[in-house]
C-alpha cells in the first residue's frame, strides 16, 4: 500500500498542482509532500493555491513536523525538504542542488530512504533537470515512479531528464496522473480499474 506521495515540478507546476489536488481524497492512510521550484522571496502562495481545491489539509512543511495522514506538506520557498527516516520533517538551508532550493532531489532522496517501497515519486513539468536523480532513487529502493509524459508537460524538460537515465513504472498524462490517484485513495492501489 502507498503512504507516501511525493511529487516533484518546476516551470508549469502551479497549473497541474491545482489540478492533481482535486484528486486527492481522505484515506487515513496517505501523506503527500510537494517541492516546486519558487523564487526565494516573497510568500509561498501554493498551499492557499491547492487548498482551494483539495479536501485535505496543504500546509507549509515546518521543521520537526510528524507527518500526518490526509495531509499535504508543501517545501517553504529557500529551503530544502526532507522526511527523517522516523517521518519527521526537516528543512535544511544547504546549498541549493541542481541550481534549485528547494530541491526535488533532496525532497525524493530522502522519501525513498524513509518509506521504501510504500512511496510513490511523480515528477512533472520543469525546465531544469532536478528529481531525475531522486525518482531513480525512488525506483531502487523499490517505489513506484511515475513522470508525465513530456508531450503533455508544458516544459519538457524535466520528465525527459528522468526518461534518460531511468525507465519509470508510469510515463501519464495529467488525466492519467490524477486517475492514478484517485486509485490510491480509493484503494490504496497503483492500479486504476479501467
Amino acid at each position: 500500500m502507498i503512504e507516501l506521495i511525493v511529487i516533484g515540478t518546476s516551470a508549469g507546476g502551479v497549473d497541474i498542482l491545482n489540478k492533481l489536488a482535486t484528486a486527492f481524497a481522505k484515506t487515513n492512510h496517505l501523506k503527500v509532500a510537494v517541492v516546486i521550484h519558487l523564487a526565494p522571496e516573497g510568500p509561498n502562495l501554493i498551499p492557499s493555491l491547492m487548498g482551494d481545491h483539495c479536501a485535505l489539509k496543504v500546509k507549509e512543511a515546518e521543521p520537526g513536523e510528524p507527518m500526518q495522514n490526509d495531509t499535504i506538506y508543501v517545501a517553504p520557498s529557500d529551503y530544502h525538504l526532507c522526511i527523517e527516516p522516523n517521518h519527521i520533517l526537516t528543512l535544511s538551508s544547504e546549498e541549493p542542488l541542481n541550481f534549485s532550493r528547494p530541491s526535488i532531489d533532496v525532497l525524493f532522496d530522502s522519501a525513498a530512504y524513509a518509506y521504501g517501497n510504500k512511496v510513490m515519486g511523480i515528477l512533472l513539468t520543469g525546465a531544469n533537470h532536478d528529481g531525475a536523480a531522486g525518482l531513480k532513487t525512488i525506483q531502487k529502493m523499490g517505489g513506484v515512479t511515475v513522470v508525465q509524459n513530456p508531450s503533455d508537460a508544458e516544459w519538457d524538460v524535466m520528465p525527459k531528464s528522468a526518461l534518460q537515465i531511468m525507465t519509470p513504472d508510469f510515463v501519464l498524462t495529467t488525466e492519467e496522473i490524477i486517475n492514478k490517484i484517485k486509485s490510491i485513495c480509493s484503494e490504496g492501489s497503483i492500479y486504476a480499474r479501467e
